[in-house]
Protein backbone atom coordinates (compact mmCIF):
# COMPACT_ATOMS: atom_id res chain seq x y z
CA UNK A 1 0.00 0.00 0.00
CA UNK A 2 1.11 3.59 -0.53
CA UNK A 3 -0.01 7.08 0.44
CA UNK A 4 1.20 10.41 -0.93
CA UNK A 5 0.21 14.05 -0.64
CA UNK A 6 1.50 17.26 -2.13
CA UNK A 7 0.91 20.78 -3.35
CA UNK A 8 1.13 22.06 -6.92
CA UNK A 9 1.37 25.63 -8.20
CA UNK A 10 1.32 26.37 -11.93
CA UNK A 11 2.57 29.75 -13.16
CA UNK A 12 0.34 31.32 -15.86
CA UNK A 13 1.45 31.52 -19.46
CA UNK A 14 0.64 34.27 -21.96
CA UNK A 15 -2.53 32.57 -23.21
CA UNK A 16 -3.93 32.36 -19.68
CA UNK A 17 -3.45 36.13 -19.19
CA UNK A 18 -5.18 37.09 -22.46
CA UNK A 19 -8.75 38.36 -22.10
CA UNK A 20 -11.48 37.92 -24.72
CA UNK A 21 -10.84 41.47 -26.01
CA UNK A 22 -7.12 40.58 -26.54
CA UNK A 23 -5.88 42.74 -23.64
CA UNK A 24 -3.59 41.22 -21.00
CA UNK A 25 -4.32 40.82 -17.32
CA UNK A 26 -0.83 40.78 -15.80
CA UNK A 27 -2.33 40.23 -12.37
CA UNK A 28 -3.30 36.61 -13.08
CA UNK A 29 -1.64 34.38 -10.47
CA UNK A 30 -0.74 30.69 -10.35
CA UNK A 31 -3.41 28.02 -10.27
CA UNK A 32 -2.96 25.85 -7.17
CA UNK A 33 -3.95 22.45 -5.90
CA UNK A 34 -3.51 20.18 -2.91
CA UNK A 35 -3.80 16.46 -3.60
CA UNK A 36 -3.76 13.18 -1.76
CA UNK A 37 -3.30 9.78 -3.44
CA UNK A 38 -3.55 6.30 -1.96
CA UNK A 39 -3.05 3.00 -3.71
CA UNK A 40 -2.21 -0.68 -3.45
CA UNK A 41 -0.88 -3.51 -5.64
CA UNK A 42 -1.86 -7.18 -5.63
CA UNK A 43 0.38 -9.79 -7.29
CA UNK A 44 -1.01 -13.20 -8.23
CA UNK A 45 -0.84 -15.83 -10.94
CA UNK A 46 1.96 -18.30 -11.58
CA UNK A 47 5.71 -17.93 -12.10
CA UNK A 48 5.25 -18.40 -15.85
CA UNK A 49 2.19 -16.13 -15.99
CA UNK A 50 2.54 -13.39 -13.36
CA UNK A 51 -0.35 -10.93 -12.96
CA UNK A 52 -0.61 -7.58 -11.18
CA UNK A 53 -3.72 -5.67 -10.10
CA UNK A 54 -3.32 -2.03 -9.04
CA UNK A 55 -5.79 0.47 -7.64
CA UNK A 56 -5.27 4.17 -6.88
CA UNK A 57 -7.74 6.70 -5.50
CA UNK A 58 -7.12 10.45 -5.45
CA UNK A 59 -8.66 13.77 -4.47
CA UNK A 60 -7.48 17.23 -5.54
CA UNK A 61 -8.54 20.54 -4.00
CA UNK A 62 -8.28 23.10 -6.81
CA UNK A 63 -7.87 26.78 -5.90
CA UNK A 64 -7.41 30.01 -7.89
CA UNK A 65 -8.59 28.26 -11.05
CA UNK A 66 -8.39 30.26 -14.27
CA UNK A 67 -11.59 28.95 -16.01
CA UNK A 68 -11.46 28.20 -19.70
CA UNK A 69 -13.85 27.16 -22.43
CA UNK A 70 -13.24 25.25 -25.66
CA UNK A 71 -14.18 26.99 -28.91
CA UNK A 72 -13.85 24.31 -31.61
CA UNK A 73 -10.30 23.20 -30.63
CA UNK A 74 -9.13 26.55 -29.20
CA UNK A 75 -8.86 27.19 -25.47
CA UNK A 76 -10.24 30.56 -24.30
CA UNK A 77 -9.29 31.54 -20.73
CA UNK A 78 -11.15 33.93 -18.44
CA UNK A 79 -7.79 35.57 -17.56
CA UNK A 80 -8.76 35.65 -13.88
CA UNK A 81 -8.31 33.35 -10.87
CA UNK A 82 -12.05 33.35 -10.33
CA UNK A 83 -12.94 29.72 -9.55
CA UNK A 84 -12.35 26.91 -7.11
CA UNK A 85 -13.14 23.24 -7.50
CA UNK A 86 -12.05 19.65 -7.12
CA UNK A 87 -11.13 16.49 -8.99
CA UNK A 88 -11.72 13.04 -7.53
CA UNK A 89 -11.43 9.58 -8.97
CA UNK A 90 -10.17 6.01 -8.84
CA UNK A 91 -7.99 4.08 -11.31
CA UNK A 92 -7.85 0.30 -11.74
CA UNK A 93 -5.25 -1.56 -13.77
CA UNK A 94 -4.72 -5.26 -14.48
CA UNK A 95 -1.66 -6.37 -16.41
CA UNK A 96 0.32 -9.52 -16.93
CA UNK A 97 1.38 -12.16 -19.42
CA UNK A 98 -1.60 -14.21 -20.57
CA UNK A 99 0.98 -15.95 -22.75
CA UNK A 100 4.69 -15.99 -21.87
CA UNK A 101 6.62 -13.07 -23.33
CA UNK A 102 3.59 -11.03 -24.44
CA UNK A 103 2.13 -8.55 -21.93
CA UNK A 104 -1.57 -7.68 -21.89
CA UNK A 105 -3.40 -5.11 -19.76
CA UNK A 106 -6.75 -3.49 -19.00
CA UNK A 107 -7.47 -0.17 -17.25
CA UNK A 108 -10.62 1.47 -15.89
CA UNK A 109 -10.75 5.08 -14.65
CA UNK A 110 -13.69 6.80 -12.97
CA UNK A 111 -13.37 10.54 -12.37
CA UNK A 112 -15.36 13.69 -11.65
CA UNK A 113 -14.08 17.26 -11.70
CA UNK A 114 -16.14 20.40 -11.08
CA UNK A 115 -15.54 24.11 -10.57
CA UNK A 116 -17.50 26.97 -9.00
CA UNK A 117 -16.90 30.26 -10.82
CA UNK A 118 -17.32 33.18 -8.45
CA UNK A 119 -20.13 35.60 -9.20
CA UNK A 120 -21.86 33.65 -12.00
CA UNK A 121 -24.68 32.46 -9.73
CA UNK A 122 -24.71 28.89 -11.09
CA UNK A 123 -22.75 26.97 -8.45
CA UNK A 124 -20.56 24.01 -9.36
CA UNK A 125 -20.46 22.90 -13.00
CA UNK A 126 -18.50 20.23 -14.81
CA UNK A 127 -15.04 21.28 -15.94
CA UNK A 128 -14.13 20.77 -19.65
CA UNK A 129 -12.00 17.75 -18.67
CA UNK A 130 -14.82 16.00 -16.77
CA UNK A 131 -14.69 12.58 -18.45
CA UNK A 132 -16.51 10.30 -16.02
CA UNK A 133 -15.47 6.89 -17.37
CA UNK A 134 -12.48 5.75 -19.41
CA UNK A 135 -11.69 2.13 -20.28
CA UNK A 136 -8.91 0.62 -22.37
CA UNK A 137 -7.43 -2.81 -22.89
CA UNK A 138 -4.81 -4.52 -25.02
CA UNK A 139 -4.39 -8.26 -25.53
CA UNK A 140 -1.56 -10.03 -27.34
CA UNK A 141 -1.42 -13.63 -28.47
CA UNK A 142 0.61 -15.96 -30.68
CA UNK A 143 -0.69 -17.83 -33.68
CA UNK A 144 -1.29 -21.45 -32.52
CA UNK A 145 1.81 -23.51 -33.29
CA UNK A 146 3.77 -20.52 -34.64
CA UNK A 147 5.31 -18.04 -32.18
CA UNK A 148 6.77 -15.91 -34.97
CA UNK A 149 3.26 -14.61 -35.76
CA UNK A 150 1.55 -12.46 -33.14
CA UNK A 151 -1.79 -10.71 -33.01
CA UNK A 152 -2.76 -7.60 -31.02
CA UNK A 153 -6.26 -6.41 -30.15
CA UNK A 154 -6.88 -3.11 -28.35
CA UNK A 155 -10.10 -1.39 -27.32
CA UNK A 156 -10.78 2.11 -26.01
CA UNK A 157 -13.87 3.82 -24.59
CA UNK A 158 -14.32 7.23 -23.01
CA UNK A 159 -17.58 8.85 -21.93
CA UNK A 160 -18.48 12.20 -23.48
CA UNK A 161 -16.85 15.50 -22.48
CA UNK A 162 -18.85 18.68 -21.69
CA UNK A 163 -19.38 21.24 -24.45
CA UNK A 164 -21.59 24.19 -25.32
CA UNK A 165 -22.34 26.79 -28.02
CA UNK A 166 -19.52 28.95 -29.34
CA UNK A 167 -19.25 32.23 -27.42
CA UNK A 168 -21.56 31.05 -24.61
CA UNK A 169 -20.96 31.39 -20.88
CA UNK A 170 -19.23 28.57 -19.03
CA UNK A 171 -22.41 27.55 -17.18
CA UNK A 172 -24.05 26.95 -20.58
CA UNK A 173 -21.34 24.48 -21.63
CA UNK A 174 -22.58 21.41 -19.82
CA UNK A 175 -24.02 19.34 -22.68
CA UNK A 176 -22.22 16.06 -23.36
CA UNK A 177 -20.53 14.86 -26.54
CA UNK A 178 -21.09 11.25 -27.61
CA UNK A 179 -18.66 8.77 -26.08
CA UNK A 180 -15.35 7.97 -27.78
CA UNK A 181 -14.86 4.36 -28.86
CA UNK A 182 -12.29 2.57 -30.98
CA UNK A 183 -11.06 -0.96 -31.69
CA UNK A 184 -7.63 -1.62 -33.25
CA UNK A 185 -6.28 -4.89 -34.66
CA UNK A 186 -2.73 -5.80 -35.60
CA UNK A 187 -1.08 -8.89 -37.12
CA UNK A 188 2.74 -9.22 -37.18
CA UNK A 189 5.33 -11.68 -38.52
CA UNK A 190 8.83 -11.75 -37.00
CA UNK A 191 11.30 -13.21 -39.52
CA UNK A 192 14.12 -13.28 -36.94
CA UNK A 193 12.57 -16.08 -34.87
CA UNK A 194 11.29 -19.56 -35.67
CA UNK A 195 7.92 -21.14 -35.10
CA UNK A 196 9.03 -22.32 -31.65
CA UNK A 197 10.09 -18.80 -30.63
CA UNK A 198 13.82 -19.52 -30.94
CA UNK A 199 16.19 -16.99 -32.51
CA UNK A 200 16.92 -17.72 -36.20
CA UNK A 201 19.14 -14.72 -36.98
CA UNK A 202 22.09 -14.22 -34.64
CA UNK A 203 22.62 -10.57 -35.57
CA UNK A 204 18.96 -9.55 -35.42
CA UNK A 205 16.81 -9.17 -32.31
CA UNK A 206 13.70 -8.87 -34.48
CA UNK A 207 12.66 -8.21 -38.07
CA UNK A 208 8.92 -7.56 -38.06
CA UNK A 209 6.44 -6.92 -40.82
CA UNK A 210 2.81 -6.32 -40.02
CA UNK A 211 -0.54 -4.84 -40.84
CA UNK A 212 -2.48 -2.64 -38.40
CA UNK A 213 -6.11 -1.59 -38.73
CA UNK A 214 -7.03 1.42 -36.60
CA UNK A 215 -10.70 2.10 -35.79
CA UNK A 216 -11.58 -1.32 -37.13
CA UNK A 217 -15.36 -0.80 -36.94
CA UNK A 218 -15.18 2.72 -38.42
CA UNK A 219 -16.78 4.52 -35.46
CA UNK A 220 -17.54 8.21 -36.05
CA UNK A 221 -15.98 9.89 -33.00
CA UNK A 222 -16.82 13.56 -32.40
CA UNK A 223 -13.87 15.85 -31.59
CA UNK A 224 -15.63 19.24 -31.67
CA UNK A 225 -18.60 21.14 -33.14
CA UNK A 226 -18.94 23.78 -35.83
CA UNK A 227 -21.72 26.15 -34.80
CA UNK A 228 -24.30 27.48 -37.26
CA UNK A 229 -26.80 30.21 -36.32
CA UNK A 230 -30.23 30.70 -37.88
CA UNK A 231 -32.01 34.03 -38.50
CA UNK A 232 -33.40 34.04 -34.95
CA UNK A 233 -29.97 33.59 -33.35
CA UNK A 234 -30.42 29.94 -32.40
CA UNK A 235 -27.18 27.96 -32.65
CA UNK A 236 -26.85 24.40 -33.94
CA UNK A 237 -23.75 22.26 -33.50
CA UNK A 238 -22.46 20.35 -36.52
CA UNK A 239 -20.05 17.60 -35.37
CA UNK A 240 -16.45 17.44 -36.53
CA UNK A 241 -15.23 13.85 -36.59
CA UNK A 242 -11.88 12.21 -35.95
CA UNK A 243 -10.14 9.96 -38.49
CA UNK A 244 -12.20 7.04 -39.78
CA UNK A 245 -10.82 3.54 -40.34
CA UNK A 246 -7.14 3.53 -41.30
CA UNK A 247 -4.79 0.74 -42.44
CA UNK A 248 -1.08 0.91 -41.68
CA UNK A 249 1.73 -1.34 -42.97
CA UNK A 250 4.61 -1.57 -40.52
CA UNK A 251 8.20 -2.70 -41.02
CA UNK A 252 10.77 -2.65 -38.20
CA UNK A 253 14.22 -4.14 -37.60
CA UNK A 254 16.10 -4.34 -34.27
CA UNK A 255 19.76 -5.33 -34.08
Amino acid sequence: ARLAAGRYSQLPNLREMKRADATLNKGVGPQKSWQVICGADLYFGTTERPMKFSVEAYYKWLRDINPYSIDNVRLRYAAANSARGYAAGVDFKLNGELIKGAESWATLSIMQTKEDIGGDGHGSIARPTDQRVQFSMMVQDYMPGNKSITAMLSMFFGSGLPFGPSGSERWQQTSRMPGYKRVDLGLYKDFAIGKDGGQKRRHLRSAKAGVEVFNLFDFANTISHFWVADTEGNKYGVPNYLTARRVNVKLSVEF
